[in-house]
């Protein structure tokens, strides 16, 4: 086979990119959390403090900053605009693509194969796709947890000085970039060398000495922004950030809390589309001891199974959470991919069953609809915006691909990794319309912006995420104010302005100032005196 050197990282780089500019086109930013983390970079321009991410007015402390730094790195260049903003996740993306190559190499440097198919197998994973086009941390934090990766090889190679002090930028920057759930992901893989870099190769002494060197570098790093700016924050901003977070979500979690199997069912996803793939389980099972005895395929497992295993005991789960763990899944079924016989006529059929099965249901929906009291109404206006033109895209590019005769190794994996762009273009396509109509916020956010230029004093009942300040780059905080206090804040605010979330718009005793769509329900903008003759209970739709 032939394996041009940086053909596979290329190409997936590319495919990563235009896939990035789809999501940009198709879709806004998604509230509430993808809005609030352009809301947040946003304040800290207004404020001219690079220090502590703020949130609606007050330091927010559930993230750390190296992607907020990332975002005002590229408005001090091009100026404050929602395209970097949302670009800074796809490069780190891309980053993680060209590391994951470069770990490929040191790993098994007599399998060139693995080295050009790893950035490829990567970029196929829904997964990694779907959060490299999002503005979440997750992929940041994984281009950081491969560096550390990296670095941990080049120590095991013989490079130990320049290893070691990699691992220990990779974790202090991983801890800035989503907290010390960083170490979970790195430093299983560096503890337990023994179990994956075989006898004879290192002198364990110097080993562990170099972990606790990267170690403290690490904690040097992140304590040199965390100091400052808990003593800048205050208090209860210090506490937060230097303990709350990751205790919180460890012992109890105050978000996602979920039970400790809660991630097994994830599994068919986590593993797609490698997993989904004949050939690899059986080069697994032809080559038996000989991969078993493979000093990198044994790191991976390490680095899969640890942290599966601590996140299956924490108490917060989400899936995104997995992300840093997927370059170890490609990386596995790059190596087992060099090792596979020419694929058999079926072999596409599992990994293109599930997208063939959804292009299938939305071509049925498009033609019959979908059945009264089938599901809810929501859940139907979503199906039957995917029908509209989602699975026609969708099935073209299947039956274009799939009739191609697969009939070489180097043209099963590539191939179905077209699939998959296929399929992400198709979905976005079928959504975009859907999307834009109830989740853009910047129709809302101008109104904002105008009610307060007009000085009329605004408030927003508690548990406001900062959604709306990037989307209408308001220039100061929403005021927050309990729901039973509502209707005394606009007894003394007469001329002011009153946010409510309706569900349905039926019951409503009169007509609101504004209404827009809004994740499913409705935003819905109060005069004071509607409060003062209504009550908020009664504007809520209630």
């Amino acid at each position: 086979m032939r394996h041009p050197r940086l053909g596979g990282l290329g190409a997936a780089a590319l495919l990563l990119l235009i896939l990035a500019v789809v999501a940009l086109v198709a879709r806004p930013p998604l509230p509430v959390s993808e809005a609030r983390y352009l809301s947040v970079p946003w304040e800290m321009w207004l404020a001219g403090d690079w220090l502590v991410p703020r949130m609606n007015g007050q330091p927010y402390p559930d993230k750390p900053p190296v992607v907020f730094w990332a975002t005002l790195l590229g408005w001090s260049v091009a100026g404050v605009n929602e395209t970097w903003a949302r670009l800074v996740a796809p490069l780190f993306g891309v980053g993680c693509l060209a590391m994951v190559g470069w770990l490929a190499r040191l790993l098994w440097p007599e399998v060139p194969g693995a080295r050009t198919l790893a950035p490829l197998l990567l970029v196929a994973a829904p997964l990694f796709l779907l959060f490299a086009t999002v503005a979440f941390f997750d992929v940041p934090l994984a281009f950081f947890v491969l560096s550390g990766m990296v670095g941990t090889v080049l120590a095991w190679r013989g490079r130990p000085w320049a290893g070691f002090a990699l691992v220990g930028v990779a974790l202090g920057l991983g801890i800035l970039t989503k907290g010390p759930v960083a170490l979970l992901h790195i430093l299983p893989v560096v503890i337990l060398a023994p179990l994956w870099a075989g006898r004879g190769t290192v002198r364990w002494p110097t080993w562990y000495a170099g972990a606790l060197g990267a170690l403290g570098i690490g904690a040097a790093i992140a304590l040199a922004w965390a100091l400052p700016a808990a003593e800048r924050g205050g208090d209860a901003y210090g506490a937060a950030i230097l303990w709350g977070q990751t205790g919180g979500r460890m012992a109890q979690s105050f978000a996602h809390a979920q039970p400790w199997w809660w991630y097994v069912p994830w599994l068919p996803l986590l593993v797609y589309p490698w997993g989904w793939w004949p050939p690899l389980w059986r080069a697994a099972r032809e080559a038996g001891g000989a991969l078993r005895a493979d000093p990198g395929l044994r790191l991976c497992a390490v680095w899969l199974v640890v942290p599966f295993i601590g996140f299956s005991l924490i108490s917060g789960k989400q899936p995104h959470y997995m992300v840093p763990m997927l370059p170890a899944l490609g990386l596995i079924a790059a190596r087992l991919a060099v090792e596979t016989a020419p694929p058999r006529r079926w072999d596409p059929v599992p990994a293109l069953l599930p997208l063939g099965a959804a292009a299938l249901l939305g071509l049925t929906v498009a033609v019959i609809g979908v059945p009264a009291g089938l599901v809810s109404d929501r859940s139907a206006a979503i199906v039957s915006s995917l029908s509209a033109l989602g699975p026609g895209i969708l099935a073209l590019g299947l039956a274009v691909i799939a009739s191609l005769r697969w009939r070489t190794r180097e043209q099963g994996l590539p191939r179905l990794v077209g699939i998959i762009a296929v399929a992400y273009v198709a979905v976005h396509a079928g959504f975009a319309a859907d999307l834009r109509a109830r989740f853009d916020l910047a129709p809302a956010a101008r109104y904002m912006a105008e009610v307060q230029a007009r000085g009329r004093p605004f408030a927003h009942p508690s548990g406001y995420e900062g959604q709306f300040q990037f989307a209408g780059r308001l220039t100061r905080p929403i005021v927050e104010v309990d729901e039973p206090a509502l209707d005394a804040w606009a007894a003394e605010h007469p001329d002011g302005v009153v946010i409510s979330y309706p569900r349905a718009i039926d019951r409503l005793p009169v007509a609101p100032d504004a209404l827009y769509p809004y994740r499913g329900r409705w935003l819905a903008v109060w005069p004071a005196e509607a409060l003062a003759a209504h009550g908020f209970t009664a504007l809520k739709g209630e």
